[in-house]
């Protein structure tokens, strides 16, 4: 349930690269089982165009957990403000969207390739090639890195509003905080 949330805005001018810090904080928060959703309140549909800061959504010992563990060197460095500090969610507001990772697969790598011709082998096929295609642009973009292979992807995030039977209607969040209604305030 999430009762309570946190206003965090990046300083300076490397804004993706802290939202890209506080979206891996809260995967790693939410392995740890804390349940955290994430917000751009002032998202626009332009190219990176995520807002000024972001809202996370949880219970208080959850947000208190990231505040603590994760998110404190980058407020102690000046590199994250905290906007409002760990404040109830208002009584009465509706979700009005969800964010989603767009996974639309990159044809362009050489693993990609590798596996179109393992999978032409298979089926007894001769693989040609395909003319390598640069990675489409994504409107926003995070770039992630792992925690335990120490390699870094892009993550592509789209918002899309609530209406009806909608692949956003589950009541949890997944592991990078996505995937959930989120109310607008």
């Amino acid at each position: 349930m999430h009762t309570h949330y946190i206003d965090l805005a990046p300083e300076g001018r490397i804004q993706f690269e802290i939202y890209a810090r506080l979206l891996k904080g809260v995967h790693l928060a939410n392995v740890e089982g804390h349940g955290l959703a994430v917000d751009w309140p002032e998202w626009r549909e332009e190219r990176g165009a995520f807002g000024r800061f972001i809202r996370i959504f949880g219970t208080e010992k959850g947000l208190a957990h990231l505040l603590i563990e994760r998110a404190a060197p980058l407020v102690l460095n000046g590199l994250v403000k905290v906007s409002s500090g760990i404040s109830p969610v208002p009584a009465g507001i509706t979700a009005t969207h969800c964010y989603l990772r767009s996974r639309k697969a990159d044809k362009s790598t050489n693993s990609h390739q590798r596996r179109l011709e393992r999978r032409a082998a298979q089926r007894g096929e001769t693989y040609v090639a395909e003319v390598a295609k640069t990675r489409p642009p994504a409107l926003h973009s995070l770039r992630i890195q792992s925690e335990s292979t120490g390699q870094s992807y892009f993550m592509d995030i789209c918002r899309k509003p609530l209406s009806g039977t909608h692949e956003c209607s589950q009541a949890t969040a997944d592991i990078y905080g996505l995937g959930m209604p989120i109310p607008s305030f």
